[in-house]
């Protein structure tokens, strides 16, 4: 990250200073210190994530009565149809994120059974509710097959009666609307993906074929534009001029900023959280979102929720890893 600030003041004359300080949203990596010290239980992290998510779901019901209390509507819909994009309303929705990492961990819970049976089926299916009703489709097509997997496994795990009955009540009343959302979301990614002038192809293709590098820039990244440098200027032209923003392409724009080594020493990390034996469900779930669509990250994009949220998953992953073979024994409830 450090490294990074030499091209910009190399290339476009910027102070170092300035981009140090441009960047400033990425120090909130800062945090996973702060966790390693203080060396909270994975309970402790859970029962605040619980309360924020609550937070998060009081928040939405509120802005369903009130659309305009968080942002104007208006606007936002017309900066997603002309930067033809999908991003629902997570990208605006406090704490969303944070719904997501919850929806994880409740699952891991269920089919490990921690957690009381019905108070789980009804988190599990509150939250999914919750993220349909928002709308991304990037968060649709990475919970929704960890939804039918929790199902599944807790159909191996309880042959009750009572469980048959709420599993087809759910599949009957929420498995039509559910996969036609999916289908739907799908369909589109389809007709965004096969068309040339998608904003995604158009940053991929500037910023990475269009874009000069060398040894070093490819290494330790371009750095980040300060206000008003030649360096920003140029970004902002390739915003307006070909609707190609770094802000869509997750990891591919995080690389652009801090190079190939950033891109390694991340997915290093996140392989071990998929791979590791001892790792838990919610780990391996969350790992598999950030494979399974790179692009949906924000962490190395100036942006501090994103820093924050790398930062709690990496010291989970540490946790785990020092502490796995223990933590698959206990019993605690979230």
């Amino acid at each position: 990250m450090f490294l990074s600030t030499l091209n910009p003041y190399i290339e476009f004359d910027q102070p170092i200073q300035n981009t140090l300080i441009s960047q400033r949203p990425n120090y909130s990596i800062i945090i996973l210190l702060l966790l390693l010290y203080i060396h909270p239980t994975e309970e402790d992290i859970f029962t605040s994530i619980k309360y924020l998510t609550l937070l998060s779901f009081l928040l939405f019901s509120y802005s369903a009565y009130n659309p305009n209390f968080f942002f104007d509507y208006d606007i936002v819909f017309e900066r997603n149809e002309y930067d033809n994009k999908d991003i629902g309303l997570s990208g605006y929705l406090p704490g969303f994120e944070l719904v997501r990492i919850y929806f994880f961990y409740i699952s891991y819970c269920l089919i490990k059974n921690k957690i009381k049976f019905r108070n789980g089926i009804i988190s599990l299916i509150s939250l999914m509710l919750l993220i349909i009703l928002v709308q991304n489709r990037q968060s649709i097509i990475i919970t929704l097959p960890i939804f039918i997997y929790t199902f599944y496994k807790l159909r191996q795990a309880h042959k009750k009666t009572g469980f048959i009955l709420i599993f087809s009540i759910v599949v009957f009343y929420l498995g039509f609307y559910i996969f036609d959302i999916y289908n739907a979301l799908i369909e589109e990614s389809k007709t965004q993906l096969a068309d040339k002038d998608y904003n995604r192809w158009q940053a991929i293709y500037v910023f990475l074929f269009e874009w000069k590098y060398n040894i070093y820039n490819f290494l330790f990244g371009n750095g980040v534009g300060s206000f008003n440098s030649s360096y920003t200027n140029k970004l902002a032209r390739f915003n307006s001029e070909r609707g190609a923003y770094l802000q869509d392409l997750g990891f591919i724009g995080s690389f652009f900023f801090y190079g190939i080594f950033f891109i390694i020493l991340n997915f290093y990390l996140i392989l071990r959280g998929f791979s590791n034996r001892y790792m838990p469900y919610y780990v391996k779930f969350w790992s598999f979102g950030i494979l399974l669509i790179p692009v949906y990250q924000n962490w190395g994009m100036m942006n501090n929720s994103g820093a924050v949220t790398f930062s709690l998953m990496f010291y989970l992953i540490f946790y785990n890893y020092k502490y796995g073979k223990h933590l698959q024994k206990s019993t605690s409830k979230p």
